[in-house]
């Protein structure tokens, strides 16, 4: 069989801390503790239950100087498992001669690999990013175009999530990223990408196979009737639920929430970080596999059944509301001043 597998991740991120978990609870933050080197294991087991011929890292190892010592004595056993599956490890080119020692080959920001099949073996290389590409396969920068000698050209963009698009010269362009997120700005998944090349037809397919254990993500709740601050966080609660059971890993969640709200005398209730500890509270801190981080509420309308309303009540609520009609100020704002201003006015 003449094709080429390998396995694709471009930076792995390892001794880097993941953001985003303030108030988290403990467990939440020893799973944050260890999941980038999980994430990292689970590409190497990937590596060798997919039987593939090498494992490619288009980016560096650690984000930080401080814990190279302790990262490269951890990455030791798991290299040294791929090779005696016969898994090889090329690896973009490092000032540290210890990550170099790790590495079967190292690919220079100047170079470009060339995979040759050799029977039940392909042999690796690497050449000047301009020198032809005689090989079955050659995996060059994103800014260097494919060679006409080349059976197949994967293009790759270090150090970028994952994506797929093409290069000027029409070949694919693919990106694996990081094997698990760094925080809420990094949303979806993170993992590595399988890639199948086949020198014959030329032809090749870059599948992403998920490895992160902690994930962030962002989910809308919209509610046409009038809600109660209890029904938003019953609905929560039956969704984190819902969502836990469909995954097999942990999600931090933004939930986002546009209904109309009834307010029914207890206004603080409205209070988003009231909200959202009975949410956090009802999950039992998120033990079933999510977490929700924060719960932002959008009121369309909001209709005041209070037995107090008084007719200041009814002049702040028109006034803020039209306010949030007449101009660009978000509805989660406007809530806030509605639910302080009816406490000072004695309604809550």
């Amino acid at each position: 069989m003449n094709r080429i597998r390998f396995v694709h991740t471009d930076h792995l991120r390892l001794g880097g801390s993941i953001a985003g978990l303030a108030a988290a609870p403990d467990w939440l933050r020893r799973l944050a503790r260890d999941a980038t080197r999980g994430a990292v294991s689970r590409i190497f087991e990937i590596a060798t239950n997919q039987n593939v011929d090498f494992v490619f890292i288009g980016g560096s190892y650690s984000d930080s100087q401080d814990f190279q010592s302790s990262v490269l004595q951890w990455l030791e056993e798991p290299i040294h498992a791929l090779r005696q599956h016969g898994v090889q490890i090329v690896m973009a080119a490092s000032q540290s001669t210890d990550i170099n020692d790790l590495a079967d080959l190292l690919i220079g920001p100047d170079e470009r690999l060339h995979v040759k099949r050799r029977t039940n073996r392909v042999h690796l290389s690497s050449h000047s990013a301009d020198s032809p590409a005689t090989s079955d396969l050659a995996i060059s920068l994103d800014r260097i175009g494919p060679s006409s000698h080349a059976a197949c050209e994967y293009l790759y963009q270090p150090q970028v999530r994952y994506h797929i698009n093409h290069s000027h010269h029409h070949s694919p362009v693919y990106s694996a990223g990081a094997p698990q997120s760094q925080g809420p700005d990094e949303s979806g998944p993170f993992g590595c990408l399988i890639v199948d090349a086949d020198p014959a037809t030329g032809h090749i397919e870059a599948t992403l196979e998920a490895t992160d254990p902690l994930r962030f993500e962002s989910r809308r709740i919209v509610a046409k009737s009038a809600t109660t601050s209890q029904n938003i966080c019953d609905t929560v609660v039956d969704e984190s639920r819902a969502l836990a059971r469909q995954q097999r890993h942990t999600t931090i969640v933004d939930w986002r929430i546009k209904c109309p709200a009834e307010c029914a005398g207890a206004v603080d209730s409205w209070q988003q970080n009231s909200i959202l500890a009975s949410v956090r509270s009802a999950l039992q801190e998120g033990h079933l596999g999510t977490w929700p981080r924060r719960i932002l509420v959008s009121p369309t309308s909001v209709r005041l059944t209070s037995p107090t309303r008084s007719e200041a009540t009814c002049e702040l609520e028109t006034l803020l509301f039209d306010q949030r009609t007449n101009s660009t100020v978000d509805s989660n704002a406007v809530f806030a001043e509605l639910v302080t201003g009816m406490r000072l006015l004695g309604v809550a």
